[in-house]
């Protein structure tokens, strides 16, 4: 539930703050980064996928050539990080 409060919450603070043109889209990444952390890489993978998802929406879709390529490098981003933290799973790691 708390999730769904924090991507809610993530979508309007970029939607009325300018968009795209804003940097509130680090908070994905905090998001993505805790959840994949906490639940795992096939979680944070999924988080990362609805983050994108949401994070265009919240930016109106208004994709130009002007801000293509920081578009696509900061959802790139979403996934390096939810890979990565996932992969510290605490589960995942071997523990002997």
């Amino acid at each position: 539930m708390a999730f769904y409060l924090d991507i809610v919450f993530l979508f309007f603070l970029v939607r009325l703050t300018g968009g795209f043109a804003n940097s509130f889209f680090l908070g994905f990444l905090l998001l993505i980064a805790l959840h994949s952390f906490y639940f795992g890489l096939n979680f944070g993978i999924r988080v990362a996928a609805l983050s994108t998802v949401i994070y265009l929406l919240a930016g109106d879709f208004a994709l130009n050539s002007t801000n293509y390529i920081d578009i696509s490098l900061r959802i790139s981003f979403f996934f390096l990080v939810g890979v990565s933290m996932g992969i510290f799973h605490p589960g995942s790691l071997n523990q002997d």
